[in-house]
Order: C-alpha cells, then structure tokens, then sequence
C-alpha cells in the first residue's frame, strides 16, 4: 500500500500537486504573435500550420539571421535561450505552450 492511499480523504486532496493547463494560442490565417520564452518553454502544434520567425543573433562580427520554421500539425519545438519569437499562421491552426 502506498503512503497517499493511507491518507485520510480530506489530506489526499491537498496532498496532490496542481497544474495549471497549457495555455493555448489560436490564431486565424495571416495572424501573428510575439511570444517570450525562457530556456526549456516550448510549443506543440495540435491543428493547422504555423510559421516560427526567431529573432537575429551575433555570430562573430556578423548579424544572423535564423531560417524560418514551418511547423505542421504535430510537431514540437523547444527554446534553447531566452528569447521572443513570432508566430505567423500561414492557415488557421492552434498550439500549445509548454512553460516551465
């Protein structure tokens, strides 16, 4: 027997942790959002198709710009810095936020 289930009812309700749900961006077709993000929030897009702008960063004595990222319904992409990103929905679709 485990330890929780040893626990009178009223302790086993506040004994479980909370979460708070993964909030949601839904965008129309053409829309943008800004969106910051620490080291390990991410997204997964659950409908539709989004486009991932990433803002420019030095490497050396250059401005480089990162490629943009099409991601289609299913996919997952995680922050490796603090940064702000824009999404840009080339059709209506919705994704979640992963924030740790």
């Amino acid at each position: 027997m485990t330890f929780n289930l040893a626990l009178p009812l009223r302790l086993r309700r506040s004994a479980r942790p909370r979460t708070a749900p993964s909030p949601t961006v839904e965008l129309l077709a053409g829309q943008r959002r800004d969106i910051a993000l620490a080291p390990g929030d991410g997204l997964r897009v659950s409908a539709g198709e989004l486009v991932l702008l990433r803002p420019a960063r030095w490497l050396g004595d250059a401005l480089v710009a990162p490629a943009a990222m099409v991601l289609h319904e299913g996919d997952t992409w995680t922050s490796i810095d603090r940064e702000c990103v824009t999404l840009v929905a080339s059709e209506a679709c919705r994704a979640a936020l992963r924030l740790r």
